[in-house]
Parts: C-alpha cells; structure tokens; sequence
C-alpha cells in the first residue's frame, strides 16, 4: 500500500487503498497490534535485506543505483510471495523448482503446482 501511495497512479485507485486500510483494521487487535502465525526465517530475512539495499540504492540516487534498486525491489517481493507460499500448503506451491536449489520466479510460481 506504501509502494502505491508514492506512485505516479495514487489518484486512479483510491478503492485499492480504501480496502487495503480496512483490511488491516480488520485484523487490529484490542491493543492496535497484529498476530500472525511465524513466516519461514530464510524468507523474511532475505526481503528485508532486499528491500533495505532497495532504499540505501534509491537514496544514493543516479541511473544505475534506480535501476539496481529497481531490481532489489523486485527480488524482495519475489522473497515476500515465496514466504506465502510456504505457508499456504493447501496451495500446493513450492518456490523452488524440482532441484531444490533453484526459485521458479515470480511469473513462473502462481501457475506451477509443485511439490511441497
């Protein structure tokens, strides 16, 4: 929701961030906190440090330092979905391909049905 309230299309779907901000309401607990069950540890890490680089890059400002933080975004989002499909086992989604190794991607992953 962040990422679209600084973007140049704000103004085109204020609906976007009207159910965004509900939906975290929604969840608030009595003290104004969130729970949620633990993400996998490797996940979590590696976005936050993808998108820590994103900002120290956008901050440093110039072509190539946008460009590269451009990429580092999309890595971090990348990690984000990965994280979400690791919880969702009903899904039937693996973030990795049949090596084990290797990440399917993000165009690749909401269509693939691989092992858990």
């Amino acid at each position: 929701m962040e990422a679209i309230r600084r973007s140049d299309f704000v103004d085109d779907v204020p609906h976007v961030l009207a159910a965004g901000d509900a939906w975290l309401v929604s969840g608030q607990t009595v003290l104004g906190g969130w729970q949620a069950e633990p993400w996998a540890e490797d996940f979590v890490l590696v976005r936050r440090d993808f998108f820590r680089k994103a900002e120290e890059l956008q901050l440093e400002g110039g072509a190539n330092n946008r460009r590269l933080a451009a990429i580092a975004t999309v890595h971090a989002v990348e990690m984000f979905l990965y994280g979400l499909f690791e919880r969702r086992e009903d899904l039937a989604l693996s973030a990795f391909r049949e090596n084990g190794t290797e990440t399917l991607g993000p165009r690749t992953a909401p269509g693939f049905r691989g092992q858990n």
